[in-house]
């Protein structure tokens, strides 16, 4: 019934979920959660709700002779189509890597360990404003072609820093000021439980306005 709010059952029929070869991990309040009980309920999920499940081998020997560990290939958060990007030099931090008005894609590969594509790997981007904001998650599940894909939606932002002026060209030679907002994110292989290695941090320009100061026509 659309709008309906509905209840999921996660069952293990594996014997005791606490001694058996596999671990049964789901995803609630931000961490990972053991499955102790053969069955657990998610209760009042709103539609389209994400319940997110995790099977790993208990002894990490079993776990490096399978061919399925997820292997996160690449990642990328890419720019929103048809921005105008503020060149490198020209803010704080120096490059932004992703510049966006208003949302971004979330893109990962994943294969397995002998290079083939992989469903059902998870790759979750962590992103946030600074250090008094919270922190932004989404997780993004490859597809039978190992190829995983999330739009993100920000919305517009108001006030932000001003960037150096720069000169973009567009039928002649515009001189555009910017105001934008910095967001740090790191991409991290969430199929493989929590980090253990320090990511590497990018860091998003989310541009809140854009005026052209100068125009310079073309010569001819």
């Amino acid at each position: 019934e659309s709008g309906a709010i509905q209840d999921v059952l996660l069952y293990a029929p594996v014997g005791d979920p606490v001694t058996n070869e596999w671990k049964i991990e789901y995803y609630e309040n931000g961490e990972w959660v053991a499955q102790t009980l053969e069955t657990k309920v998610f209760t009042n999920l709103t539609p389209e709700a994400e319940v997110i499940v995790r099977i790993t081998p208990r002894n990490p020997l079993v776990g490096s002779t399978l061919p399925y560990i997820p292997v996160l290939k690449s990642y990328e958060l890419l720019d929103e189509p048809g921005v105008i990007r503020i060149p490198s030099g020209y803010t704080n931090p120096d490059w932004l890597a992703t510049q966006i008005y208003k949302e971004a894609v979330f893109e990962a590969r994943f294969t397995d360990t002998k290079g083939s594509p992989l469903e059902g790997g998870m790759a979750i981007l962590d992103l946030s404003f600074g250090k008094a904001e919270p922190s932004i998650e989404h997780i993004a599940v490859s597809d039978a072609t190992g190829f995983a894909s999330r739009r993100i939606e920000f919305g517009r932002c108001y006030g932000g820093v001003e960037a150096q002026d720069f000169v973009h060209t567009q039928r002649g030679f515009n001189t555009w000021r910017s105001h934008y907002k910095v967001a740090g994110y790191t991409v991290h292989n969430f199929s493989l439980g929590p980090m253990t290695a320090a990511p590497r941090i990018f860091y998003m320009g989310h541009i809140c306005t854009q005026t052209v100061l100068r125009t310079v026509a073309p010569r001819g």
